[in-house]
């Protein structure tokens, strides 16, 4: 190479190094607008539930087929639900428990109690629940997934949803 190459390309070092070193010497904002910083996760903090947003928030769960009368009541919510027909009716209002315990607790800041009941078509009273607030286990982790969990047998789980069973209990998944 010729002396000539040897100090061209010496300046083009030179001049990648000065503007290294001044574009480090200007402040970085990282897109923050107005000099507030801006959260890369954004929580989604519970709404209040009331008689505006009911209807909607229950209409996201999938009951409408199932619904029979709702009441909300201050603080506390309360669903009759029809008994679903088929073979699957603990999966049924197993998830209807979860779903309703999700919003009351979770998704809603203001319920403090959640009384579930669930009805045949005829309106005869089958199971009701009844879930509070304040309960220790009523946490994000516990209201996830149910799936594994047979509410007619498991004593530990009708004691947390103060569970009560009035006639046969909904019919299991037959094998």
């Amino acid at each position: 190479m010729r002396a000539g190459a040897w100090g061209r390309m010496a300046a083009a070092a030179m001049a990648a190094i000065a503007a290294i070193l001044l574009l480090a010497q200007l402040p970085f904002n990282g897109g923050a607008a107005n000099g507030e910083n801006r959260a890369v996760f954004h929580t989604e903090l519970p709404e209040p539930l009331n008689q505006a947003n009911l209807v909607d928030q229950l209409q996201e769960l999938g009951l409408s087929k199932r619904l029979q009368r709702v009441d909300w009541n201050g603080s506390v919510l309360k669903v009759d639900l029809k008994r679903a027909s088929g073979s699957l009716e603990e999966a049924f209002w197993r998830e209807d428990l979860l779903g309703l315990a999700q919003l009351s607790f979770l998704r809603s800041s203001n319920v403090t109690r959640l009384l579930a009941r669930l009805e045949t078509s005829e309106g005869s009273l089958i199971a009701a629940a009844d879930l509070r607030s304040s309960d220790p286990w009523i946490k994000p982790e516990t209201l996830r997934d149910w799936s594994g969990i047979q509410l007619s047998s498991d004593r530990l789980w009708q004691s947390r949803l103060r569970l009560v069973y009035f006639r046969a209990k909904p019919e299991q998944k037959s094998s």
